[in-house]
């Protein structure tokens, strides 16, 4: 939260990208397609069945208030991106 807000992004975004709901959302998703499958064959299976539980999930997605402002947050990361290369390597 405190990293969005020095980020100095317009409040819709901030609201939008301050909660956990994004994600949350998408994990309550994902466990509602696979709480049936109760063998799993190996980590392929549940590889494909996770990934395929996405991909259904994501079809109910609305937009993120604040999307037509998310090039802010883009260009404020693109701007960071070397910064955060050069304190891995040293």
């Amino acid at each position: 939260m405190f990293t969005i807000n020095r980020l100095g992004l317009p409040p819709r975004l901030r609201k939008c990208l301050g909660t956990t709901n994004v994600i949350d959302s998408t994990h309550s998703g994902v466990r509602q397609k696979i709480h049936r499958v109760t063998n799993w064959k190996n980590g392929a299976m549940a590889l494909r069945w996770a990934a395929a539980s996405f991909v259904e999930t994501e079809k109910n997605y609305r937009r993120i208030v604040g999307h037509d402002q998310l090039w802010m947050l883009k260009a404020h990361l693109d701007d960071r991106e070397p910064v955060a290369e050069m304190k891995m390597a040293g």
